[in-house]
């Protein structure tokens, strides 16, 4: 297979139809379909069933809940393509961009490739809130020489094109395998970490500022929820993580110092960002719990500073 497209699947009846259909117009055999039911208790599975009957190399897993990282996890687990890809779910694939991506893998041998997107909201309230991040365009710089991922890394963050999300990216995947990386399991914003790690590895790696991916925001996903403890707690971890990575990066290049201050700069608005959103009442339980953590109180009392 050329392509392994992994899709987690957790109760997404109201628009797993279009997605599906969105990839089965890219119209190719030599793409796998791995489809990870994630315990949904709605009618997905019977989605998925019916949609198995029209596409030979569509596979079903069919578990437990346990979260979006697990169920890509295991998608890679049975993966046999040459490269990677990651959808979600509610969301939809321009038509032929699976084919437009991976011709440019194979073009230039690339570790990982990386694409843009753009949001969009069939919900005409979301849409108002949501407005700012529906228009901003995302990526407007493509950098399509062949360089390694630390040099990408800094050239996207010095211009503010730096995106974590997996479904905008393809990957190699006897990369993968090489660096035996997998999602976090038991969080949420679990690519935030994952591509920050891909990256730092990668050796051929090319940017485009092309749209290859739509991004559903309606009242069921991450950014249309009201926020909870549950994601800060995962802000949380991925600050540690970062700080982690960011220690094995050589400190005697500027390049490398510059990588390490803007991502761990980042992570740091992200965490305080969405503890902020959190309810007077949540806010005072997230703290109590982290009351004899120091640096979790140092990085709330920047907040205060602020």
């Amino acid at each position: 297979m050329k392509v392994s497209i992994i899709i987690p699947v957790y109760n997404s009846e109201k628009y797993l139809a279009e997605c599906l259909e969105s990839i089965l117009k890219q119209d190719s055999a030599e793409y796998e379909i791995i489809c990870v039911n994630d315990g949904s208790k709605d009618l997905s599975l019977g989605i998925l069933k019916d949609y198995k009957k029209r596409f030979n190399n569509m596979t079903i897993i069919n578990h437990m809940h346990k979260g979006l990282s697990a169920a890509r996890n295991m998608g890679l687990q049975i993966a046999t393509g040459e490269y990677v890809y990651f959808v979600d779910s509610d969301d939809i694939v321009k038509d032929g961009y699976i084919k437009r991506a991976y011709d440019l893998c194979i073009a230039n041998n690339l570790d990982m490739l990386l694409f843009s997107f753009e949001n969009f909201c069939d919900d005409t309230l979301l849409r108002e809130k949501y407005k700012k991040q529906i228009n901003k365009v995302k990526r407007v710089m493509s950098f399509e020489q062949v360089i390694d991922g630390p040099t990408m890394i800094y050239e996207l963050l010095k211009n503010n094109e730096y995106y974590n999300m997996v479904w905008i990216q393809m990957t190699k995947r006897q990369f993968l395998q090489k660096i035996n990386i997998n999602f976090k399991e038991g969080i949420v914003f679990e690519d935030v970490v994952y591509t920050y790690k891909l990256l730092l590895e990668c050796k051929r790696v090319i940017c485009i500022d092309e749209i290859g991916y739509r991004k559903r925001i309606h009242s069921e996903s991450i950014c249309g929820k009201n926020e909870s403890i549950y994601n800060v707690i995962s802000m949380w971890d991925n600050y540690k993580n970062v700080k982690m990575l960011n220690l094995i990066l050589d400190k005697g290049n500027k390049r490398n110092v510059f990588i390490s201050e803007k991502m761990q700069e980042r992570v740091t608005e992200q965490f305080l960002l969405h503890f902020q959103r959190l309810n007077t009442n949540q806010k005072r339980e997230l703290i109590r719990q982290y009351e004899t953590n120091d640096e979790f109180c140092e990085v709330l009392t920047k907040l205060a500073l602020d």
